[in-house]
């Protein structure tokens, strides 16, 4: 259960070649209630469920995961 849908965060660095940010979340409180993300098994997946895909979209493109 979120307890915000926003919080405020600093840009620490930042890598926009690769697609990926390094955050800090400002205040101290919003970062006590961040949980962990818990990664599914896709194996388990039924059809109708509602997944969420992280990654770097350029690596299903190429198939292979390398950079093209």
């Amino acid at each position: 259960e979120f307890i915000k849908d926003e919080v405020d965060a600093e840009l620490i660095g930042a890598a926009p070649c690769d697609d990926l940010a390094v955050i800090q979340i400002v205040d101290e409180e919003d970062r006590k209630t961040l949980k962990q993300v818990t990664w599914g098994d896709a194996d388990s997946l039924k059809q109708g469920q509602t997944v969420v895909a992280l990654g770097f979209p350029a690596s299903a493109e190429s198939g292979s995961g390398n950079r093209l």
